[in-house]
This record gives structure tokens, sequence and C-alpha cells, in this order.
């Protein structure tokens, strides 16, 4: 979650010198192959500068009164050849908000590979005797979904309306998915095994050191229910009491009401004793449903109940208490387990290409920060924050020039972190070389079509409608009782085909929009698509 004031919904210089500089650095620091893909489309016709109509359209959008106090910065390149169109402050420092996971879906896609699948295991240890083992151990491997979001055509379900939003937005709604779906799979196969009692049952969260140093909450390698506790509250008739049902139900969590129908929608969670979650409020009787989360503190310990639980109703007897500190003590020292232990295995039936494909369509922040620390664990680390320099290090191998990003999280929730629109136009331009660049472009929003992420519902009546693949990046804070707030971050950054049918790099961010109250950032939103059409239209 966001810290206190602090909400994230999602999420004129460069002349000559500057345009000749950019290309060269840029060129200088790509892979073979994208030095090879710039050889061959030298010989193609080069690319015009932004038309005076287009150009004129643009700085009358930035010099609208409302932009007095802000900042913009633009990139227009040619995909092809590199050269610049088009530029705007394009090489000063801005707060990117969620632009940033674009470095770190970079990263992972080259430290995973797209086509990656997470496998859970079940091991035993100790020998089973008359179909008893001493302890089973569920060895997590950082899968955010973990059967949540699978479908059966072997893509993860999504929904803008997600419950990662749900404290933030209104109209959200549960994944449609089964939050327990994977270790209900794996409590059956342990019974199919052979296993019919269990002494103890641990989580072996080791894969990292779960880490709470980001703005979004615990990042840890087990997931269930993405480590929220869905509670949905229903209106009834005006003054009498709201109906209200959680998921996933374990004994980890009981969730109690006192939440009325009538009035505005106020809703309220606390914690008044250790697994007591307490809705206090009211919901307007014209509200019908809506959701919010709470988020789990010990995801070890959530995990373990509900595996007990899950195996409990597959006929597999656990000795141990369902609700306690999960036991890791009872682990071996090594991480390595024989395969002649393993009793059960989940393994994800969607690649890793479409998890980046929900970190990006939902700009989900813990999604990404849990992908900096997997690119960690790839380079032979277990810090979370050693991850994020590795992702910055991936990132500068692929050539793209350190001193132009800085990025201190892996979801872009700080104002902290900073990154010129030039240096995001040299990263999408490189990922178009790489063997995971078509993985990286499906996984951007898609502007005005329906199941486009981020994108879906702007440009609708576009002309680019369809021809832009750009990654949003959003930050709103509000200072502690201020009736003002202000747009830290908006940004675009992705692949627009113009109308002759070439392929533009185009980043765009603006800061320092203020505002009295959120309606008033609804124009920006609309000025950055006008933007983009004034692009598409002179190219």
């Amino acid at each position: 979650m966001a810290p206190s004031g602090h909400r994230s919904t999602d999420d004129a210089h460069g002349g000559g010198d500057g345009h000749s500089r950019g290309r060269g650095w840029w060129a200088r620091g790509l892979p073979l192959a994208g030095l090879v893909a710039l050889a061959a489309a030298a010989a193609s016709a080069t690319a015009a500068p932004l038309p005076s109509a287009s150009v004129a359209e643009i700085e009358r959008i930035v010099g609208d009164p409302r932009y007095q106090n802000a900042s913009w910065g633009i990139a227009v390149r040619d995909a092809a050849t590199g050269e610049t169109v088009y530029e705007r402050n394009a090489d000063r420092l801005r707060v990117p908000g969620s632009l940033t996971k674009l470095f770190t879906g970079a990263a992972a896609l080259q430290a995973l590979g797209p086509n990656r699948r997470f496998v859970t295991p079940v091991h035993r240890i100790g020998r089973v005797r008359d179909g008893r083992v001493p302890t089973l151990a569920l060895v997590a491997s950082g899968d955010f979904s973990f059967g949540l979001r699978e479908r059966r055509d072997g893509t993860l379900a999504f929904s803008l309306a997600d419950h990662n939003n749900a404290n933030a937005l209104q109209n959200v709604s549960s994944v449609s998915g089964r939050p327990l779906r994977a270790l209900r799979r794996l409590a059956r196969d342990v019974r199919r095994s052979g296993v019919r009692r269990v002494g103890e049952v641990a989580i072996d969260d080791r894969l990292f050191r779960q880490f709470s140093g980001w703005p979004d909450g615990t990042i840890s390698p087990i997931w269930v229910n993405e480590n929220l506790i869905d509670i949905t509250v229903s209106a009834t008739a005006r003054g009498r009491a709201a109906k209200v049902s959680s998921r996933p139900r374990t004994p980890a969590y009981r969730v109690v009401s006192r939440v009325r129908t009538g009035g505005e929608t106020d809703l309220r969670l606390h914690e008044p004793r250790t697994g007591v979650i307490r809705v206090d409020g009211t919901i307007a009787a014209d509200e019908g449903s809506t959701v919010r989360t709470w988020t789990v503190d010990e995801p070890a310990d959530f995990a373990r109940t509900a595996f007990i639980t899950e195996l409990r109703r597959a006929g597999v007897a656990v000795e141990a208490a369902a609700v306690a500190p999960n036991p890791t003590g009872a682990l071996p020292r090594s991480r390595a387990y024989p395969p002649g232990t393993r009793v059960a295995r989940w393994a994800s039936p969607a690649p890793f290409s479409q998890y980046v494909n929900v970190v990006f369509k939902l700009s989900y922040n813990r999604g990404a920060d849990l992908m900096a620390c997997l690119v960690g664990v790839a380079g032979g680390t277990r810090s979370c924050e050693n991850g994020l320099a590795r992702v910055t290090d991936r990132v500068v191998g692929l050539g793209v020039r350190g001193d132009r990003f800085f990025n201190f999280d892996g979801a872009g929730s700080l104002e902290s972190n900073n990154i010129t629109p030039r240096a995001l136009n040299d990263l999408v331009g490189v990922a178009r070389a790489q063997p995971w660049g078509e993985a990286f472009r499906a996984g951007l929003p898609v502007l005005g079509v329906p199941g486009g992420g981020s994108l879906s519902f702007l440009g609708t009546e576009s002309p680019a409608r369809g021809k832009f693949f750009a990654k949003t990046g959003t930050r709103i804070i509000s200072p502690p009782g201020s009736p003002a707030g202000l747009l830290a971050a908006r940004g675009l950054s992705g692949y627009l085909q113009g109308v002759s049918g070439r392929e533009y790099l185009v980043t765009m961010i603006v800061n320092g929009v203020s505002f009295v109250s959120v309606a008033e950032t609804a124009p920006v939103n609309t000025d950055q698509i006008d933007i983009v059409d004034a692009i598409y239209r002179g190219t």
C-alpha cells in the first residue's frame, strides 16, 4: 500500500547538439543485434522532423495555463534509425511514476526469459512410516499468481478493477480466479503420494529475504491470493446491517463487521487483535457491492495455515496447529532438496511473459517489486535491494546510460525515482532487438482497445487507437491536511505506428501539476492523448 498522503493510480531544451549526442551514445551502447538492426535500417529513408503543424499543436497543449507551474519532457524518435524527430526537455530528469516498471520488466524478461514457468514443489522431510511423515515443506518460488489468475488458455486473468487497487479506487472486484487453487491441488497430490498423516508443515520461503523497505508492502517468495484478504461489502435495506463476506476463508483471519447501509460509502478496516479484521462505517444504499482488502503481514504464516486447511480437506491429518508461526527451524539447512523427497508439484500454466503482461497492463506495484527480487535471485543474491541493483546493471548492459535513470524501487512508487524521457526511449528502442522484445511489447497497454490495460479507456475515438502501445505512469500526492494535491507525475512511454507505417518511440512526462480536486487531473490524460494524436498525424 502507498504510504499515508500518497496515492498511486495505475499507477525546450534539446537542440541539434543534444539530438546528435543522443543518437551516438544510444547506438554505442547497443548489443550486436541492435547494431546490426541499425545498420540495416540506415539504408532506409531517414525520418523527417515532426511537421510544424504537429509541433504547434504540442506547444499549444503544454502551454495551457493548467501547466503554468508544471514541467514537460517529450521525446520522439524513429524506431528503425534512431533519429530524433521531436524533443522537449528530453534529457532532463523526471519523476516517472510507474514508467519505472519498464526497467524492472525488461531486466526480469532478460534474466528469467519470457517462457519461464514457476514451479512450487512440496517435499517431505524425513521418511514415510505407515503413511506418516514428520514434516512437509512447501518451497516457495516467487509465483505471485500461484493459481489465482491462471486461465485454461495459458494466460493470466486481469481487470482494471483489480483487487490490488481496492482501497484506492471504486467499483473494484476480486480477481475472478480461485485463491486456494494451487494449494488445493498440492494437497490432493500429497494425499495421492501415500501420505496420510503429517507432524508439521512449513513454508520454505528462503528463495530471497522477505523485504518491506519499499512503499507498496511486504514482498515475499510466497503468495496466496497475492497476500490479500478480499472483503466484499454489499448494501442491504437502508438502516440495516450490510452483508460482508471475505476470501480466502482460512482460520488465519476472521472478519467482523459493524457496517450499516445508508449515507455515503465510508469503510474503515483495522485489526483490533491478531487475526481479527473489523470493518466499520457505512455503505450507500445504491452502492451494490464494493471490495476492500487487508494486506497480510506474515505471508509465510498465512500460507502455512491455508495449506494445512487444504491438506485436512484432502484427507491428510496434520498434527500441528493450523494457526501458528511458520516453523522455519523444521527446514533443512540446505535449500536444495533431493528429488526423491518430492511428494507434490505445482507448475504455473502461464509463462513468465504473462506475469509481465499483468504488471504492465495493471501497473501492479507489488508484482513489479517482486520482479526486482527475482532478478536478484537470478544474479545470485537473496537481497531485494541488491536485486534492484542487478536491474540497473542489466539495463545499463543493454545500452541505456546509467546517469539517465535512477530507480529506488521496482514499481515507481517513490518520488526519488528519476528518469529522462530520452533514457526511456533508449530502453524501449533496444528492447525491440532482444529475444524477449515481443513479450515486452505485448505486455504494454494499448490505446483505446478493450482489454488493453490502463490505456484501454483513453483515446477510444483517437486516430491512433490500437496503434499506440505504451506503459502509463501516475503519481498523485496529497500533503496531510491540505485541501489541494499534486500530480507529481503522469507519463506515457512506448511504441507508436505512424500514419506512414513507420514505428516511433514516444515518451512524454509531465511533473508538478497542482489541483484542488482529483477530477482536475483527468484533462491531463486527455492532453497527453492529444499529443499522441498530433505526433501520429505528423508521422
